[in-house]
This record gives structure tokens, C-alpha cells and sequence, in this order.
């Protein structure tokens, strides 16, 4: 089940050091999984750090670090969720440009939603959008997203993003924060920059209405990005 809550105001949300502790059998069931994972996907070969939403209210989210190993081992064995207890923390990008919004279209060798068109940039905080004072800032997420999978710089959207709502997928355990964006360039600058310097993630991006992406126009879209065109691409 996936849902959609919008929000009034931007919550506070705030990093913390991992408090989580594993059971020794648990640990090593992980480091199997990942070990098995290292041999054979390329998106397993780097242990980085995430954050996983602990508690949340309309004011303040807590989240903790959490190593990529265990989100990366709870996705291929649900029954780990028990005692990690992973919500993931991502964003996804509602990027206005042109006449459209700014999608594209997942690799095959991505750990998720491969093959599906999704709205970008979309993906996991990390330590990038850490303040110095702990606090997590998302629209520094969205940015450091941005750039990575369409090679653009954060120069070309217009103003601050606006954080909308946050979608929850209860069943991978992923939370979303929405953010929306005007990109001041043409779709034809975005294109010329991603074809030079993306990072592999999306084999093709595009520009579409909410009427294309709902319609599914130019292929399978993930749940999450319809989800949000039904719920919040009529802008």
C-alpha cells in the first residue's frame, strides 16, 4: 500500500547518531545477504549511510543513520524489517520545465524500479544534506539529486523548492518528501546535459503533462509517480 499526506509546513527534521542494535544472528544474516549482493549488483557495492525516519509529527521527524547494507538486506528479506526497522528517508522531485514535468526512465541495473519511468530527481537523503547542526535539509537532497542524475547544476531551477507532502510505500517502508521546483531552462539544455554527464541511473528522460503520465504514454510508470501526478501534478 502506498499513501499520500500532504503537508501545511515543512517539518524540522533532525539526524541522530544509530541507536538500532542487531542480534549477532541477525548481523550475520545481513552480511550474507550483502555479501551475495556485492557479487552480483553493481548498487551493492558501496555500504554508504542513510536515514531512517524513527518518529514523526507535524513539527519535528527523527531520523538515525542507518548503513546501506541493512536497507539493502530488509528490501530481499521483508522478514529483517523486524528488528531493523528501516523507513527509509528519500525525496522525489516535482520539477516543472516547459510544459511538463521532468520524468525518466530507470536503468536495469539500478536497485529499484528498474525499467520504470519515475519523476526526477528521486532517491535517498544522505550525509550531503546534513546541517552542521544536525538537522537533515531535503532540499539540499533534492539538489545533490539533481545534479547526479541529470548532470545539470542546481543553478538552473529557479527558486528555493517547496516541500508539498510525503508518500509512504508500506510495503518497501520508503517515505518520500515532495518538493517542487521550476526549472528556468529548456527542456533541450536538460537533455544535452544529461546525454553528457548523468550517472547511468536513467537510460532516457522526457517532459510530460500529467494527462501523459497518468495515460502511461511512453511506458510502465512506478506507483509512487502516480500516485503523485493523481494527487498533485494538477498545479
Amino acid at each position: 500500500m502506498i499513501t499520500l499526506a500532504r503537508l501545511d509546513r515543512a517539518p524540522m527534521i533532525v539526524a541522530q547518531e544509530i541507536t538500532t542494535q542487531l542480534a549477532e544472528d541477525v548481523e550475520i544474516r545481513i552480511s550474507e545477504i550483502w555479501g551475495c549482493g556485492q557479487e552480483l549488483h553493481e548498487a551493492a557495492k558501496y555500504d554508504g549511510t542513510l536515514y531512517s525516519v524513527v518518529s514523526r509529527d507535524e513539527d519535528r521527524w527523527n531520523c538515525q543513520k542507518v548503513p546501506y547494507r541493512w536497507f539493502y538486506a530488509q528490501r530481499r528479506e521483508p522478514s529483517l524489517f523486524a528488528p531493523t526497522n528501516i523507513r527509509l528517508l528519500a525525496i522525489t522531485g516535482i520539477i516543472t520545465c516547459d510544459n511538463g514535468f521532468l520524468v525518466g526512465q530507470r536503468a536495469n541495473n539500478v536497485e529499484q524500479d528498474k525499467g520504470l519511468w519515475e519523476l526526477l530527481p528521486a532517491g535517498g537523503i544522505d550525509e550531503q544534506a546534513i546541517n552542521p547542526d544536525g538537522s537533515i535539509d531535503p532540499v539540499t537532497g533534492l539538489w545533490s539529486e539533481w545534479e547526479e542524475e541529470t548532470g545539470c547544476p542546481a543553478s538552473y531551477i529557479g527558486s528555493k523548492p517547496k516541500i508539498l507532502a510525503f508518500v509512504e510505500n508500506h510495503e518497501d517502508h520508503v517515505i518520500d518528501l515532495v518538493l517542487l521546483a521550476h526549472c528556468t531552462q529548456p527542456f533541450e539544455v536538460i537533455l544535452e546535459q544529461f546525454e553528457n554527464t548523468s550517472s547511468g541511473e536513467y537510460t532516457k528522460i522526457s517532459c510530460l503533462t500529467q494527462k501523459q503520465i497518468l495515460e502511461e504514454s511512453i511506458g510502465h510508470f512506478a506507483d509512487v509517480t502516480k500516485l503523485i501526478a493523481s494527487e498533485l501534478l494538477n498545479l
